[in-house]
């Protein structure tokens, strides 16, 4: 009968280390825009984010979240224009928080994709607002 608690005891306190341990890890695990990261190189981030919004149609502009919202490569005096002919969509984890130099190239990058993504986009948006 001790045998088997000791057993028990020993299973609950493997799983509650292994719980701690997946929660610790798995939580950390942040999405990267990086060629090390994810494998694919910014031009090619670019290139399929532009493949994607002529096939689908979507010339929604891309935006950073943060204390407020920014449309890199739009002009502040066209930015409420732009938001209301196209419409934005948020760059995922680019909140105001940068705790290290990762944080602060990646935040960097996602800029100037979306800078990039932008300035292409919005004239294709516009157009197409022409058209109909």
């Amino acid at each position: 009968m001790r045998f088997i608690s000791s057993v028990k005891g020993l299973v609950v306190g493997l799983a509650s280390v292994l719980a701690s341990v997946v929660l610790i890890f798995g939580c950390n695990e942040k999405e990267g825009n990086d060629v090390k990261e994810t494998g694919v190189s910014e031009d090619a981030r670019l290139e399929n984010a532009l493949k994607q919004a002529k096939l689908q149609q979507d010339y929604r502009l891309f935006a950073l979240k943060g204390r407020r919202v920014t449309l890199p490569g739009i002009e502040n005096k066209q930015m409420e224009n732009a938001k209301l002919a196209c419409g934005i969509k948020y760059l995922k984890n680019t909140g105001d928080v940068l705790e290290n130099e990762q944080d602060r190239e990646r935040r960097r990058l996602d800029f100037q994709f979306a800078e990039e993504f932008n300035q292409i986009v919005y004239p294709l948006c516009l157009k197409e607002k022409e058209q109909s």
